[in-house]
Parts: structure tokens; sequence; C-alpha cells
């Protein structure tokens, strides 16, 4: 009886003791099988979501068409058009309602590099308007909301577009030679301003668990409103088609 009970004990401890050796290894295989413990694929880690920053630039076509109103002292209706070589640049910051959908806040940015100018006024005309646009004037800035969408979260196709409020900073005309200002006062600089809009498409590769670098292709458009040192109203359309740029992002 006493060899029965013993035998009874043992066969009941290497019974728990199997099942637990059982327990331990199937969760140990499990937590190997599921992806989303191991350190690749933990939460947040190439994935895009939580916080955004973007920083990108490149290189791109500015063209722009900027047209008066009707004024005796330019001699009728003025239109010039402006088109060069720019640098694209880029700025944001935004965060992730849910993974592969980002808004938030940005700044696109164009700066001519060089430029040709032209203009519709006779080369007889005695009042010279317009005739040059500084090129360190034409700057072209967007700031803006966005939303930038990746189609799949842990992969780099993405879309995105901004709207927001579009500025040139001291734009320069030349003054028609019978105003009646100070000569102190001859050089004519405001800053037309007017919606805008930026729409791009780009691609993007992970360099750690949350960098990556991507490449950008954009197009930013415009129209802007003014009004000179002489009271004359200027309506300005401006976009850069196509531009390219190099991106880094955290994400």
């Amino acid at each position: 009886m006493w060899m029965v009970r013993s035998l009874g004990r043992r066969v009941q401890r290497w019974t728990l003791s199997m099942a637990a050796l059982g327990a331990l290894v199937g969760w140990a295989s499990g937590a190997a099988a599921d992806p989303a413990t191991t350190p690749e694929n933990a939460p947040g880690v190439n994935t895009h979501d939580g916080f955004y920053l973007r920083v990108g630039s490149g290189f791109g076509v500015y063209d722009e068409f900027a047209q008066s109103e009707t004024d005796a002292r330019y001699g009728g209706r003025v239109g010039v058009r402006a088109r060069g070589f720019a640098v694209a640049s880029e700025f944001a910051l935004g965060g992730t309602p849910y993974p592969g959908l980002v808004l938030g806040g940005g700044i696109y940015g164009v700066g001519v590099i060089t430029s040709s100018v032209t203009s519709n006024q006779a080369d007889d005309s005695e009042i010279e308007v317009a005739e040059e646009l500084e090129i360190e004037s034409r700057d072209l800035t967007i700031f803006g909301v966005f939303a930038d969408r990746y189609f799949v979260p842990t992969l780099g196709l993405h879309v995105q577009a901004a709207v927001g409020i579009a500025q040139q900073i001291r734009l320069s005309l030349a003054r028609p030679p019978n105003d009646d200002l100070e000569d102190d006062d001859k050089e004519d600089v405001y800053d037309p301003f007017g919606p805008g809009l930026m729409l791009g498409i780009g691609y993007e590769m992970w360099l750690t668990e949350q960098w990556s670098i991507g490449v950008l292709a954009r197009v930013a458009a415009t129209v802007m409103f003014s009004k000179d040192a002489n009271h004359v109203k200027w309506m300005h359309y401006a976009w850069s088609w196509p531009s390219f740029l190099m991106t880094v992002t955290y994400h």
C-alpha cells in the first residue's frame, strides 16, 4: 500500500512537471511566432505613426505672371512674365490620428536662383514699368496645414497636400519716371499674398526604427494680390512645377 501511494505521488509530480514544461515551451514558441513581439516589429517601429517631422530640399522650375490693373501712369495694363530655376524647401510638423495618416502644419518654400523676365510693353515706351523683378525678391513661401497619407503604414509610398497662405517678401518693381513720390521712395517694394496650394507624391526607405530618407515630386501654385506705392493693384499667378526634393522624416 505504501509503495502504491509513493508511486502515485511520483506520477503526480512528474505529470505536473511535464505540464509546466509544456506550458513554458508553448508560451515561448507562441512569442517567437508572434511578429508583434519581435524588436523589428514592435509597436511604433518602422511604422508611420506618432510624432512626425520632415525636412526637405531640392530644385525645381519657377514660373510667374504678374499683371497690373489699367492705369495711365503705367501706360495702360502691364503684364510681366518671370521664369527660372529655383531651390525648393520643406519643413513640416504633425501628428498621426491613426497609422498612415498625418495631419499638421508646414512651410513650403521656393527661392529663385536665376530667371528671365519679359514684359508686354513696347520697346519705345516712354514709361518704364516692371522692367525687372529683382531675382532675390522672388521667394515664394506657403504657410499652411497639410495631410500626408501613407498607403501602407509600414512602407514608404505616400501622397501629401497642403493649403494655406502664400507670400512673396519685398517684391520690387521699377518705378515710372513721372510719379509724384519723393526721391527717397523711388523703390517700390511690397509683399503680395494670397491662397496657396501644394501637392506631392514620394517614396521613403527606413534608415532606423523611426528615421527614413526619401524622394518627393511636388507642385506648388498660388494667386497673390498686392498694391504698389502708386496704389496700383497687381495680381500674381505663380507656380513651381515640377520640383524634386530629397527628404528626411522622423515618424
